[in-house]
């Protein structure tokens, strides 16, 4: 049931494409002081952007699966240039995490990176280190908000004026940074648990993207902690159950088809191409 149709899908042989430039007029522009916390998921069946809000819990983290060819990686520089559409450096800072090497390397000298080193590669730098500063950036925040009386990042610039940045961590392949090393993944989990469960009031989220949404990554720390799902094409019915909660994702057909859940029954949308 979509928007109180009955609705059947009947997949056609030419699919449409749906550019973003076509449907990025329909995110709004962010405030001068807090920017904007949508990001862009996909077009319902009435050509509509659907979108998720990083200031509401269940919205805060996203994780995202799909094997390879379903858009994935796309639907991560999408999500990224929808931030920066509606944001300025001063209301929006990136970190960037890139094991492939190859999926972000157009924001190498964004103004929009947190530091010049926040596009990271973990062979390179570890993501650990990564992961405790953004854990220390969120500590010092919530000792602001204290002496500023104030509950959450966007209660402290109404009130101070003073403009804290929202930081978007965005990882491209999370499975390859905790696979093989024990010590790592322990480091790198106990990281993205402290985030996951205290950072969104901080104004600091985590996009994380893995080719296999298996029992081993997902369960336990993402899965209490990141209730947002962005389901692209799967191989195995399995790995749709695991990142949705239910099967469909294995049907899906690939180049940005995608199943969203963040709450209730996934909703079915088609990722806009850059």
């Amino acid at each position: 049931v979509d928007s109180g149709r009955a609705v059947v899908d009947i997949e056609k042989p030419d699919r449409q494409i749906i550019r973003f430039v076509d449907v990025e007029d329909q995110l709004p522009g962010g405030d001068p002081l807090t920017g904007s916390p949508l990001i862009p998921v996909g077009i319902d069946l009435n050509a509509r952007l659907r979108t998720a809000n990083l200031n509401d819990p269940l919205n805060a983290h996203l994780l995202v699966a799909g094997t390879t060819g379903s858009g994935k990686t796309e639907w991560l520089r999408v999500a990224i240039y929808g931030l920066i559409r509606s944001n300025t450096p001063k209301t929006l800072r990136l970190v960037l995490i890139d094991p492939k090497r190859t999926a972000f390397n157009e924001f190498a000298d964004s103004p929009y990176l947190m530091t010049p080193e926040s596009l990271v590669f973990p062979d390179g730098r570890p993501v650990g280190n990564v992961l405790k500063e953004l854990v220390q950036e969120m500590e010092r925040r919530y000792v602001l908000f204290q002496k500023a009386g104030v509950d959450n990042v966007n209660q402290f610039t109404g009130s101070t004026r003073q403009v804290l940045p929202r930081i978007v961590c965005v990882c491209d392949e999370y499975y390859a940074l905790i696979v093989g090393d024990s010590k790592k993944r322990k480091e790198i989990e106990m990281q993205v648990s402290l985030l996951g469960a205290k950072a969104r009031a901080a104004g600091i989220h985590l996009i994380l993207a893995t080719q296999q949404p298996s029992r081993e990554v997902v369960r336990g720390v993402l899965d209490s902690n990141i209730p947002a799902r962005v389901g692209l094409m799967m191989v195995k019915r399995e790995e749709s159950k695991m990142l949705l909660g239910q099967a469909g994702a294995e049907n899906l057909l690939g180049k940005g088809d995608l199943l969203f859940r963040d709450i209730g029954d996934p909703v079915r949308l088609q990722a806009p191409l850059l």
